[in-house]
């Protein structure tokens, strides 16, 4: 199906969240070991390698809150600010739990930012394909976009109230993976899942 944003746009979208990803993956793992390389020359936290490696993984760039207020942005913003914060906790449980399919989702972005697992970030449709255009060019003039990314600084910033939840999806869907498995929380138009695997 063609896109509605006609061909050039769609693509250009694509672009843009490919190089996001390129750039979560590379930039942010060198600002990552050089801040924690940084500390380890100035004698804090021990070992170089070890201490290094420590502060790197738990380092959130402001990228990583840019990306994840995007992504709250594209996938909850109509949601009250309870919703956008469960919302927001998925991609953050999911980094923080690197285990299982999330091993590689080393930083935030990267698990924002992932294949497939957030709708938002996909234009496979002509109303994905607008819903990452209006993510991609948004700005902070945006009252909702503030919203969002007040959401996004809340959930880091906050206990997990969504029962360490790492997949959610729409009240209004059923989607397969969903099939068999309990919610943990509800919330808004949003059902949330700890146990999918």
């Amino acid at each position: 199906m063609p896109c509605s944003l006609g061909r050039g746009r769609c693509h250009t979208a694509r672009r843009q969240r490919l190089r996001l990803l390129a750039h979560a993956r590379r930039g942010g793992e060198r600002c990552r070991a050089s801040y924690g390389q940084h500390r380890a020359d100035r004698g804090q936290g021990g070992p170089a390698v070890v201490a290094g490696r420590a502060q790197a993984m738990s380092m959130i760039l402001l990228e990583d809150v840019l990306i994840l207020a995007r992504t709250v942005y594209g996938e909850a913003r109509g949601e009250d600010d309870e919703g956008r914060r469960a919302v927001a906790h998925t991609p953050i449980n999911r980094w923080k739990s690197r285990s299982g399919q999330f091993a590689r989702d080393d930083t935030l972005a990267t698990a924002c930012l992932r294949h497939r697992q957030f709708s938002a970030w996909d234009a496979g449709t002509p109303a994905q394909a607008r819903n990452l255009d209006r993510m991609l060019t948004v700005t902070l003039n945006d009252p909702v976009f503030r919203a969002c990314l007040a959401a996004a600084l809340k959930a880091l910033n906050e206990p997990d109230f969504t029962g360490s939840a790492k997949h959610y999806h729409a009240l209004s869907i059923s989607p397969a993976w969903a099939k068999g498995h309990k919610p943990c929380f509800v919330t808004g138009n949003h059902a949330f899942y700890n146990d999918v695997k």
